[in-house]
Order: C-alpha cells, then sequence, then structure tokens
C-alpha cells in the first residue's frame, strides 16, 4: 500500500491504470471485469485488491469518489486485452 501511495501520479485517472498494471498482470486482468456479469468474468470488485485499490486513490487524490473510481477500474479492465498491445499483433 505504501509503494502505491508514494510515487508520483498526474491523476487519479493515471494511478489506477498504473497501479492495475503493477499488481495484476494481463492474463489475470482478462479474466476479471467490475462486477462479473459477463459470461465467465469473475468479479473484481469482491477482491481485496479493488477496496485496497480504491481507499489508495482516496488517500492519494481527495476529490475521487469511489463511484468514479470503480468505473475507471471498469473501464481499465474491459481494456486489459490490449495492455500489451495484443490486439495491434499480427500473428
Amino acid at each position: 500500500v505504501v509503494h502505491l501511495t508514494t510515487r508520483t501520479y498526474t491523476s487519479w485517472r493515471e494511478m489506477i491504470l498504473l497501479c492495475l498494471k503493477y499488481m495484476i498482470s494481463r492474463n489475470v486482468a482478462v479474466l476479471y471485469n467490475l462486477n462479473g456479469i459477463k459470461g465467465t468474468k469473475k468479479k473484481f470488485r469482491d477482491l481485496n485488491i479493488c477496496n485496497i485499490l480504491v481507499e489508495c486513490v482516496q488517500y492519494k487524490f481527495k476529490e475521487a469518489t469511489t463511484l468514479e473510481i470503480l468505473k475507471r477500474i471498469s473501464l481499465i479492465l474491459a481494456g486489459a486485452r490490449d495492455w500489451q498491445g495484443s490486439r495491434h499483433k499480427k500473428d
């Protein structure tokens, strides 16, 4: 937790993206969405890591609301398939 909050971020949105990429790999991220609703996706919101991330962001950026943070996490997880440019690679 200390490591996540001691870095310098330009915005809370950037912090969420960088922290998620630091904490979980692309292969793990593609298994989750925020609420676990679609198909076989697991629910990220129930994980302790989600709560830790929300608390760290709110500690560092007081203006970020829980709802805004969760929406951003949802968008980032939805795009996890392309974290390493894998959609653009031609095999």
